[in-house]
């Protein structure tokens, strides 16, 4: 699970990441992506607190079915 110190996310890291994707972001839309960013990582950390482990999936996958 991830600890809400490692969400402390900078434009830094951003940047980084947009690097690391082959985006090129402009430093003035740093902040901005790492505000979107942090509410994002906020909202999945909110998902991970949820005790779901007794709960069946609403939809069950069966890839061999409806293959001809």
């Amino acid at each position: 699970m991830t600890s809400k110190a490692k969400q402390n996310i900078t434009p830094e890291d951003v940047g980084k990441l947009a690097e690391m994707a082959g985006l090129e972001v402009e430093d003035g839309r740093l902040e901005a992506l790492t505000a979107r960013y942090s509410g994002f990582l906020d909202e999945i950390e909110k998902l991970r607190e949820l005790d779901i482990k007794s709960q069946e999936p609403a939809i069950i996958f069966k890839a061999g079915e409806g293959l001809s």
